[in-house]
C-alpha cells in the first residue's frame, strides 16, 4: 500500500531555472559550442520549434553530429562552465526542511546534471532527463531521449501525483521556457523564473513569475 505524503511536491526544470545560464546558452548549446558546431545546434532546434522535423528526427541528427566528437570528459568541461543559482541549495534545505519532496524534470543531460549538483543530488527524489550513453572509454555510444520533455512533462507529474497520491493543489513546478509548458494544462501551482523565449501571454499562464530563487521559497513556504 503506498503510502500518501504529508506534505507537497516541488518539481524543478533544471536549465535556467536551477542554474545561472549565460547568454541563453543551455547545456546543449554548449556542448555544439564546444564541438564547433553552434549553428548546426540552432539549425536543427529551429527545425524542430517550427515543425519540420520531429523531436525524434532532431534527436537522431543530433546524435549524428555528435558521434566521434562527444565524450565523457567533454560534458565534465561543459558542467564545470555551469553553476548554480544563487540560493539553490538553501532553497533545497528549506523545502526538505518543510517536508517537501523535490524532482528534477528536464529536457538537459542526467550526467551533466549530476555532475552540476554533486552531492546535492541526495535532495532529490528523481531526475528525469535525456542522457548520453559512453563506452569504457568515455566515447559516445547513444544519445537517450526522455519521454517526458514538452508534452511529455504533463505526463510525468500526472504520473506522480498518481504514484505519490499528493493532490494536484500541493504540487509546484517551477521553469523558465517553451518545454515547460504543457504542465500549465495541470490543476497545480506553476512558478515561471526568469523566462526565456515566452511570450507575454505564455508568462500570463502561469501562476506567478519572479527572478530569483529566494522568490520561489516565498512563494511556496508564505
Amino acid at each position: 500500500m503506498i503510502e500518501c505524503m504529508k506534505n507537497g511536491i516541488v518539481v524543478f526544470d533544471f536549465d535556467g531555472t536551477l542554474t545561472c545560464q549565460q547568454n541563453s546558452m543551455t547545456m546543449w548549446s554548449l556542448i555544439w559550442k564546444k564541438i564547433g558546431k553552434l549553428h548546426m545546434g540552432n539549425s536543427l532546434y529551429t527545425q524542430f520549434q517550427n515543425g519540420f522535423i520531429s523531436r525524434t528526427e532532431w534527436f537522431r541528427e543530433t546524435e549524428k553530429e555528435f558521434s566521434g566528437l562527444v565524450t565523457r570528459g567533454l560534458l565534465q568541461s561543459v558542467a564545470s562552465d555551469i553553476s548554480l543559482r544563487r540560493g539553490a541549495v538553501e532553497l533545497f534545505e528549506n523545502l526538505t526542511g518543510h517536508s517537501y519532496k523535490l524532482y528534477i524534470l528536464s529536457g538537459g543531460i542526467g550526467t551533466i546534471i549530476r555532475d552540476i549538483l554533486a552531492s546535492n543530488i541526495s535532495f532529490f527524489e528523481d531526475v528525469s532527463a535525456n542522457d548520453i550513453i559512453f563506452d569504457k572509454n568515455g566515447d559516445m555510444v547513444h544519445i537517450r531521449m526522455t519521454s517526458f520533455d514538452y508534452g511529455g512533462k504533463a505526463t510525468y507529474i500526472r504520473n506522480l501525483v498518481r504514484h505519490t497520491q499528493v493532490p494536484y493543489n500541493s504540487v509546484y513546478y517551477i521553469g523558465n521556457s517553451v518545454n515547460d509548458l504543457s504542465v500549465l494544462s495541470l490543476p497545480i501551482k506553476t512558478i515561471c523564473i526568469s523566462p526565456i523565449g515566452l511570450s507575454p501571454e505564455q508568462i500570463s499562464r502561469w501562476s506567478y513569475e519572479c527572478n530569483d530563487l529566494s522568490s520561489v521559497a516565498q512563494l511556496i513556504l508564505e
